[in-house]
């Protein structure tokens, strides 16, 4: 749970304006990066050692440090499911509890449940974060095109070629992608709750006539969120809401290797999933907590 509002900073850090825009001194940023690569610094002292800067340099050290990662906090297989949320097509949506937007917001935050734990947590943290400048956009002059320009290459990597005109253009896609999935946070915050994201393969077992398109028996699909009554599948470029009676009935779990697997087990893997995501504790955990010291949950 993250702290309570500090009523001694009358201005939050997600309320400055041009943060992460404008720069901090060199030396700051330096010192505070050496003290954090620390093997034997708790969570407590780089907290401490964070909320002692001015919002500036926590934001350019929280830049700097994420741009030295050897890898993109988005990794491959999420971001290709990311790039496949922007062409969704959900013609259901009328009979479901979700709007099509929502169920797109859904998706993309099973999507997210694919990253190792450390970076979901910071993804979802920086997320939380970027709304909360991105509502206060009239005191921090910062939207999100502002944000998504300066944190696309770190969400989603450099693009690897020699040509500038190539590099320039998939660096517009990469910020692209970081606005749409900006936007989605920020007007369905609720629909990204990491306890309720999964992605889980199945397998038709029969044909299924559905409103948007037809299941194909042998049709391999993504089960991805679930209510009392529905199952929200996956199916190449659709969204599919499919009864659970049906479900059940007309779809087999796969395994990694792509075997069926005869009963469903989905409340056994959400539990392994939320009692893994409460024993993360890192560095970037400092960086969140000191983030949010004055910043109330919205």
């Amino acid at each position: 749970m993250l702290p309570s509002p500090n009523p001694s900073n009358p201005l939050s850090d997600f309320e400055k304006e041009g943060i992460f825009r404008i720069c901090a001194r060199n030396q700051v940023i330096t010192d505070t990066e050496a003290l954090l690569r620390q093997s034997s610094l708790s969570i407590e002292n780089a907290a401490s050692t964070l909320h002692d800067l001015d919002p500036y340099e926590r934001a350019d050290v929280l830049k700097s440090a994420l741009r030295k990662r050897k890898a993109p906090l988005i990794s491959e297989s999420c971001l290709e499911a990311l790039v496949n949320a922007r062409t969704l097509t959900c013609a259901e949506s009328s009979s479901t509890p979700h709007t099509s937007s929502e169920h797109v917001a859904l998706f993309m935050n099973s999507s997210l449940s694919t990253l190792p734990d450390k970076d979901n947590e910071m993804v979802r943290g920086l997320l939380d974060f970027f709304r909360l400048v991105i509502n206060h956009e009239e005191e921090s002059n910062m939207g999100v095109t502002n944000l998504a320009s300066i944190f696309a290459l770190i969400f989603f990597g450099t693009p690897v070629t020699l040509d500038p005109l190539v590099f320039v253009k998939e660096s517009k896609k990469r910020t692209a992608m970081l606005e749409f999935l900006l936007v989605l946070y920020t007007e369905h915050h609720d629909m990204f709750n990491a306890r309720y994201a999964c992605l889980t393969p199945m397998v038709a077992t029969r044909t299924l006539q559905c409103q948007s398109t037809t299941v194909l028996r042998g049709e391999r699909v993504t089960l991805f969120f679930s209510t009392e009554g529905l199952g929200y599948l996956h199916v190449a470029k659709y969204i599919v809401c499919v009864k659970q009676k049906h479900l059940s009935q007309s779809f087999s779990l796969l395994s990694e290797d792509g075997a069926i697997i005869p009963q469903r087990r989905e409340k056994r893997f959400s539990a392994q999933k939320q009692e893994k995501t409460e024993r993360v504790g890192s560095w970037p955990r400092a960086f969140l907590t000191v983030l949010f010291s004055s910043s109330p949950r919205e």
